[in-house]
């Protein structure tokens, strides 16, 4: 399955999760087993927290998460060396 995930600010949060939940859960109904979730960036912070949310509720989970590149220091922007080095780097939202 392949899917493309609404966009932030055009869909502020928490509109990407829950449309991540409906798709999911659906997807779960018809395969049982093996299933994977491979995302990258900001869509690796979604599936974790659909992961996190499904493991909350006692529902059915993935067998495996990818996470590439994500983003999933909820306090990053917090950090010292963010503070220091983090103005112009193109992976960041600081300006």
């Amino acid at each position: 399955m392949c899917g493309a995930l609404p966009a932030t600010p055009e869909h502020p949060y928490p509109a990407p999760l829950q449309d991540c939940l409906e798709v999911l859960r659906n997807f779960y109904k018809t395969h049982q087993n093996n299933q994977a979730i491979a995302r990258d960036s900001a869509d690796a912070n979604l599936v974790t927290a659909f992961d996190q949310r499904q493991h909350q509720q006692q529902e059915r989970r993935s067998d495996e998460l990818v996470l590439v590149c994500g983003v999933l220091d909820l306090e990053l922007e917090s950090n010292q060396s963010m503070i220091e080095f983090a103005t112009g780097h193109p992976y960041n939202g600081i300006e």
